[in-house]
Protein backbone atom coordinates (compact mmCIF):
# COMPACT_ATOMS: atom_id res chain seq x y z
CA UNK A 1 0.00 0.00 0.00
CA UNK A 2 2.71 2.36 1.00
CA UNK A 3 4.42 2.34 -2.38
CA UNK A 4 1.09 2.48 -4.01
CA UNK A 5 0.50 5.54 -2.70
CA UNK A 6 4.16 6.96 -2.96
CA UNK A 7 4.60 6.75 0.62
CA UNK A 8 7.72 6.33 2.95
CA UNK A 9 8.16 4.98 6.83
CA UNK A 10 7.57 8.90 7.66
CA UNK A 11 4.14 9.23 5.38
CA UNK A 12 2.60 5.15 6.18
CA UNK A 13 0.05 5.86 9.21
CA UNK A 14 -3.02 3.49 8.91
CA UNK A 15 -5.55 4.76 12.00
CA UNK A 16 -8.48 3.08 10.51
CA UNK A 17 -9.99 -0.20 8.55
CA UNK A 18 -13.26 -0.87 7.21
CA UNK A 19 -14.46 -3.77 5.35
CA UNK A 20 -17.81 -4.62 3.54
CA UNK A 21 -19.06 -6.64 1.66
CA UNK A 22 -15.69 -7.96 -0.11
CA UNK A 23 -13.57 -4.47 -0.06
CA UNK A 24 -11.42 -3.40 2.55
CA UNK A 25 -10.94 0.64 3.03
CA UNK A 26 -7.61 1.49 4.93
CA UNK A 27 -7.54 4.84 6.31
CA UNK A 28 -3.81 6.92 5.71
CA UNK A 29 -3.54 9.39 8.63
CA UNK A 30 -1.63 12.36 6.69
CA UNK A 31 0.18 13.40 10.04
CA UNK A 32 3.60 12.94 8.35
CA UNK A 33 5.56 15.52 6.37
CA UNK A 34 3.99 14.99 3.44
CA UNK A 35 0.59 15.22 5.26
CA UNK A 36 -1.10 12.42 2.88
CA UNK A 37 -4.75 11.69 3.58
CA UNK A 38 -5.69 8.19 1.69
CA UNK A 39 -8.25 6.23 1.32
CA UNK A 40 -6.45 2.60 0.14
CA UNK A 41 -9.25 -0.06 -1.26
CA UNK A 42 -8.99 -3.08 -2.71
CA UNK A 43 -10.99 -6.07 -2.81
CA UNK A 44 -9.98 -9.24 -0.74
CA UNK A 45 -11.51 -11.99 1.26
CA UNK A 46 -11.40 -11.73 5.07
CA UNK A 47 -7.87 -13.23 5.31
CA UNK A 48 -6.73 -10.13 3.70
CA UNK A 49 -5.51 -12.34 0.46
CA UNK A 50 -5.16 -9.77 -2.32
CA UNK A 51 -3.10 -8.95 -5.49
CA UNK A 52 -1.06 -5.65 -4.81
CA UNK A 53 -1.84 -4.41 -8.04
CA UNK A 54 -5.58 -3.92 -7.30
CA UNK A 55 -4.92 -1.31 -4.55
CA UNK A 56 -7.08 1.95 -5.38
CA UNK A 57 -5.57 4.88 -4.02
CA UNK A 58 -8.33 7.46 -2.91
CA UNK A 59 -6.38 11.00 -2.07
CA UNK A 60 -8.30 13.18 0.60
CA UNK A 61 -7.59 16.77 1.26
CA UNK A 62 -9.35 17.37 4.52
CA UNK A 63 -9.88 20.92 6.10
CA UNK A 64 -7.36 22.05 8.65
CA UNK A 65 -8.09 23.15 12.25
CA UNK A 66 -6.24 26.58 13.42
CA UNK A 67 -4.00 26.19 10.62
CA UNK A 68 -3.12 23.31 11.30
CA UNK A 69 -3.53 20.20 8.49
CA UNK A 70 -5.69 17.53 9.66
CA UNK A 71 -5.59 13.58 9.58
CA UNK A 72 -7.96 10.37 9.67
CA UNK A 73 -7.94 9.15 13.12
CA UNK A 74 -10.51 6.25 12.36
CA UNK A 75 -13.23 5.31 10.10
CA UNK A 76 -16.31 3.09 10.01
CA UNK A 77 -18.96 2.46 7.36
CA UNK A 78 -22.73 3.44 6.85
CA UNK A 79 -24.48 3.04 4.32
CA UNK A 80 -22.76 4.51 1.33
CA UNK A 81 -20.77 6.64 3.29
CA UNK A 82 -17.42 6.07 4.91
CA UNK A 83 -17.94 8.41 8.07
CA UNK A 84 -14.07 9.29 9.96
CA UNK A 85 -12.71 11.47 12.69
CA UNK A 86 -9.94 13.93 11.96
CA UNK A 87 -7.66 15.86 13.79
CA UNK A 88 -5.11 17.95 13.69
CA UNK A 89 -1.82 18.41 15.93
CA UNK A 90 1.28 20.88 16.22
CA UNK A 91 3.44 18.76 15.02
CA UNK A 92 4.08 16.93 11.53
CA UNK A 93 5.38 13.37 12.80
CA UNK A 94 3.60 9.78 12.85
CA UNK A 95 5.88 8.87 16.05
CA UNK A 96 5.51 11.70 17.98
CA UNK A 97 2.73 13.74 19.38
CA UNK A 98 2.02 17.45 19.21
CA UNK A 99 -0.50 19.59 20.94
CA UNK A 100 -3.71 18.19 20.41
CA UNK A 101 -5.87 21.46 18.08
CA UNK A 102 -9.03 19.65 17.92
CA UNK A 103 -10.79 16.92 16.38
CA UNK A 104 -13.73 16.93 13.40
CA UNK A 105 -16.57 14.05 12.20
CA UNK A 106 -17.18 13.93 8.01
CA UNK A 107 -18.09 11.44 5.49
CA UNK A 108 -16.62 10.78 2.24
CA UNK A 109 -19.17 9.74 0.03
CA UNK A 110 -18.42 5.98 -1.65
CA UNK A 111 -19.60 6.91 -5.28
CA UNK A 112 -18.20 10.51 -5.54
CA UNK A 113 -15.59 10.41 -2.89
CA UNK A 114 -16.55 13.84 -1.96
CA UNK A 115 -16.18 15.21 1.63
CA UNK A 116 -19.66 15.90 3.39
CA UNK A 117 -20.22 18.20 5.89
CA UNK A 118 -17.72 18.94 8.45
CA UNK A 119 -18.66 18.61 12.41
CA UNK A 120 -16.19 20.25 14.79
CA UNK A 121 -16.41 18.00 17.87
CA UNK A 122 -13.68 19.53 19.82
CA UNK A 123 -10.95 22.52 19.90
CA UNK A 124 -8.35 20.30 21.70
CA UNK A 125 -9.20 17.13 22.08
CA UNK A 126 -8.05 13.59 20.12
CA UNK A 127 -10.57 11.70 19.00
CA UNK A 128 -10.43 8.41 18.12
CA UNK A 129 -12.33 5.04 18.23
CA UNK A 130 -15.22 5.63 15.94
CA UNK A 131 -18.17 2.95 15.91
CA UNK A 132 -21.91 3.57 14.76
CA UNK A 133 -23.86 3.34 18.30
CA UNK A 134 -27.03 1.15 16.85
CA UNK A 135 -30.36 0.92 18.39
CA UNK A 136 -30.13 -0.94 21.43
CA UNK A 137 -31.03 -1.24 24.79
CA UNK A 138 -28.33 1.36 25.57
CA UNK A 139 -28.68 3.68 22.30
CA UNK A 140 -31.29 6.10 21.80
CA UNK A 141 -33.74 5.84 19.02
CA UNK A 142 -32.35 7.19 15.98
CA UNK A 143 -34.32 10.21 14.20
CA UNK A 144 -34.93 10.32 10.86
CA UNK A 145 -31.29 11.62 8.53
CA UNK A 146 -29.64 10.59 11.86
CA UNK A 147 -26.42 8.55 12.87
CA UNK A 148 -25.41 8.07 16.20
CA UNK A 149 -21.86 7.75 17.04
CA UNK A 150 -19.39 6.56 20.00
CA UNK A 151 -15.78 7.79 20.17
CA UNK A 152 -12.99 8.30 22.70
CA UNK A 153 -10.52 10.52 23.69
CA UNK A 154 -6.95 9.75 23.31
CA UNK A 155 -4.99 11.80 26.13
CA UNK A 156 -1.43 11.36 24.44
CA UNK A 157 -0.17 11.26 28.17
CA UNK A 158 0.89 7.75 29.38
CA UNK A 159 0.60 9.05 32.84
CA UNK A 160 -3.56 9.29 32.42
CA UNK A 161 -4.62 6.40 31.28
CA UNK A 162 -8.45 7.33 31.25
CA UNK A 163 -9.85 7.89 27.59
CA UNK A 164 -13.32 9.22 28.20
CA UNK A 165 -16.21 7.62 25.56
CA UNK A 166 -18.20 10.45 23.96
CA UNK A 167 -21.69 10.10 21.97
CA UNK A 168 -22.38 12.33 19.31
CA UNK A 169 -25.70 12.61 17.16
CA UNK A 170 -24.98 13.67 13.25
CA UNK A 171 -27.98 14.82 11.26
CA UNK A 172 -28.04 15.58 7.74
Amino acid sequence: MAVKGGLDGENFNIEGIAFREGTWYFLNRGNGPLRQNIVFTFKGDTALGFDQKTIEVHRTSLPPIEGYPSGFSDGVLSGNRLWFLATAEDKASNFEDGANKGSFLSYLDLDSWSLGPVRRLSDQKKLEGLTVYKDSIFAPQAKSGQMNFLFCEDPDDVSNMICPIYQFAAVD
